[in-house]
This record gives structure tokens, sequence and C-alpha cells, in this order.
């Protein structure tokens, strides 16, 4: 028998679902609120979109899945990590060198395994965006080697430029600048 827990694509799905107030439980159901059933039309998907990706990075906490011990990060910054991505994954670019670009570091990273950096940015920022489309991944190395050993790129997509938009604006000081 197998456990929602045990399919995390399912899981997410479905925490996703009621975070957004999509669905509702009731009793051992899930039913579809009023706003899902809005959400359901045509001429909404759009909108749909934009609350499911609000959702997926910023009201759900994705270090629920992965198990690394730094309970909101990158997540606690994602807007810079969002523009960072913007400008440094426009090409094919390993998560490691991504990690390094696109994040504000959290010093408890120190204490665990070399790669739990590289491994919660993947599972919190890269594989969500993948989900909505925004990003893609490939894998390179030796063809001949396991699936898992091989590197894994991200570049962003097409569709990441379409949605996330940045319009930066910095203060200007009144007065000398020194």
């Amino acid at each position: 028998m197998l456990n929602e827990a045990d399919a995390m694509p399912v899981e997410l799905t479905r925490l996703t679902a009621q975070t957004a107030n999509l669905l509702r439980k009731r009793e051992k159901r899930l039913l579809v609120t009023e706003a899902g059933q809005a959400f359901a039309r045509e001429d909404q998907a759009t909108e749909l979109f934009q609350l499911l990706f609000a959702t997926v990075l910023w009201r759900i906490n994705l270090g629920y899945f992965d198990r690394v011990p730094t309970e909101a990060w990158p997540q606690n910054h994602i807007g810079i990590v969002l523009w960072c991505l913007s400008v440094a994954a426009q090409g094919w670019v390993s998560r490691e060198d991504l990690v390094r670009t696109c994040t504000a570091w959290d010093p408890a990273l120190d204490d665990g395994p070399a790669d739990f950096a590289a491994y919660a940015f993947e599972s919190r920022v890269l594989r969500p965006l993948t989900w909505l489309g925004l990003f893609e991944v490939r894998r390179v190395g030796d063809e001949t080697a396991l699936p898992w050993r091989l590197e894994r790129q991200y570049r962003k997509t097409q569709l990441f430029d379409q949605t996330v938009r940045f319009d930066v604006k910095l203060a200007r000081p009144i007065g000398p600048a020194h």
C-alpha cells in the first residue's frame, strides 16, 4: 500500500491546493471549494497559476519535504533568489553554482554535509520552479553512470521571463552620497 507521504509530488499537490483554499477536508474526503470551482474555468488559468506560484514559493514550507535542518532558507529571501536566477540562469548552470550566486548564506548550512546547501536549494527552489514550467533541468556526465550520479544543470525557460518580472527602483538619498 502506498501512502501519500511516500509520493512527494502527490502530497505537495494536495498541500498546495489546500493552502491556496482550492480544496478543503471534510471527514476523510477532499472537496473543491467555491474558489477552487471559480479557478477551474479556462479564463482563470493565469490567476490560478499566479496563486499556485505564490503558494508554493511563499506560503508552503518546502523544507518539510527535504528534511534539511535549516527551516526557512532560502525561502526567507525568495524574492532576491528569483531576481538573481533571472540573471544567472540564462544558460545551463549547476545547482552548486546557482546556490552560491543566488542566495544569502545561512551559517547553519556549514554544520551539515558539504552538499546540504545545494540539495536544499535544489529541492526548495529549483525543483518547484521546474514543476511550474519556469525552469528546465538536464543531466550531464558519463552516460553509462546511474542517473542519480549525473550532474543536474538548470536554466530558466521563456515562461520564467514572461511570469517573473522585476521593477527595481533604488531610493535616492537626499543630499550628498558621501
